[in-house]
């Protein structure tokens, strides 16, 4: 039987990490996405939500409760003439 050496290949090249290459329709290198641009994205995204929820939180109107001296006029709510 034929033994290969393969073995300590496979594994150096399964610890190397992952790399996406985006070509176009000539077979052209358009760009190169890493595992730094996966952090660098999802950084991002974190960091994005955060400044959505701050903003959406300061815009809302403070609502205040009317300060009531006396007591209401009471009045039918049905009030016919």
């Amino acid at each position: 039987m034929k033994t290969t050496n393969s073995h300590p290949r496979l594994e150096r090249s399964l610890d190397t990490g992952w790399t996406i290459h985006i070509y176009n329709r000539q077979r052209q290198l358009l760009c190169t996405l890493g595992p730094s641009h996966a952090w660098s994205f999802a950084a991002g995204t974190a960091a994005g939500i955060l400044l959505a929820v701050m903003g959406f939180n300061l815009s809302i109107p403070q609502i205040q409760n009317p300060r009531i001296e006396g007591p209401l006029p009471q009045t039918a709510p049905l009030q016919l003439d």
